[in-house]
């Protein structure tokens, strides 16, 4: 695609027009001041290190006064995510990225601290992206000389929760306090009525919540597991076999719908009684 020059945002942004006759916005080193530039050239394409649609009106005050560090930054941020979660994020992932990580830095530069108040449920709940986020708030650290803490972590986490998820950004965080909420329903439960004490740490506790992730996340999109011929068959022999673990699915299902009026089918409490087989044949229970 050849784009064609039309303005100057700064010395390293640019509006264009492309082939099709659409505006874009570029994104590149000093591309804003290639002496070359003239309006309806065509911009150097060694210059172009990134190229949004220019879709609204927000992006130009955006990257107005934009240093071209943060530019180097986010892309980094950007090519890093990509090879640790194997996604083709959206543009808008990097423009949110930039606004939020120039007003962070802002705020820092002023000495204002933002509470994170997911904090707990992100580092416990969407781990892989918390750990993926601890390294990318250390190396924005390094870059801008700051010294951003957890609180930042489980920010940048957030986006790329939001990003790798269907549902919206308050129905993610509709998921994660809804799992806090579960967790902590849950270990009460199993440690009044079972006197049993679980693992929140354990790998079958994280194969737990990452099945309840996926079923909270179809309920609030509206999606229902679509069950098989032999489901019945199936249903009836976890039942029979496994019935103790069997009715603490079952209360783990009546909080939900007690709850947030989320309602779940059998197999549902099926896949939720496998999972929890391993859970509590390797719990500890109370002398």
């Amino acid at each position: 695609m050849k784009y064609f020059y039309l303005k100057t945002i700064n010395n390293n942004a640019i509006v264009s027009i492309d082939e099709n006759h659409q505006e874009a916005i570029i994104l590149g080193k000093a591309v804003g001041v290639d002496p070359n530039r003239y309006v309806g050239g065509q911009v150097n394409p060694s210059l172009i290190e990134r190229v949004f649609t220019k879709n609204n009106e927000y992006i130009e005050p955006l990257l107005r006064d934009i240093p071209y560090s943060y530019y180097a930054l986010v892309q980094w941020i950007m090519d890093y995510a990509e090879k640790e979660f194997n996604y083709d994020f959206k543009e808008s992932l990097y423009l949110t990225l930039l606004d939020h990580i120039v007003f962070a830095n802002k705020r820092y530069q002023e000495g204002e601290v933002i509470i994170n108040p997911l904090l707990n449920e992100i580092k416990a709940f969407e781990r892989e992206k918390y750990d993926f986020a601890t390294k990318v708030v250390r190396e924005i650290n390094n870059r801008l000389e700051t010294s951003f803490d957890e609180n930042e972590v489980g920010f940048i986490a957030f986006h790329f929760v939001n990003a790798m998820s269907e549902l919206s950004q308050s129905q993610n965080k509709k998921v994660v306090v809804i799992l806090k909420e579960l967790t902590d329903f849950l270990t009460d439960f199993l440690s009044n009525s079972r006197h049993l004490e679980i693992d929140q740490e354990s790998y079958y506790f994280s194969r737990l919540i990452t099945h309840l992730k996926y079923l909270l996340t179809r309920a609030l999109s509206n999606k229902n597991i679509k069950n098989g011929g032999d489901d019945a068959k199936l249903i009836g022999m976890i039942k029979e076999n496994f019935y103790d673990e069997w009715t603490i699915s079952l209360e783990i299902c009546a909080y939900l719908k007690n709850e947030y009026n989320i309602v779940t089918s059998e197999q549902e409490v099926a896949y939720i009684t496998m999972h929890l087989l391993p859970i509590l044949n390797n719990s500890k229970g109370e002398n």
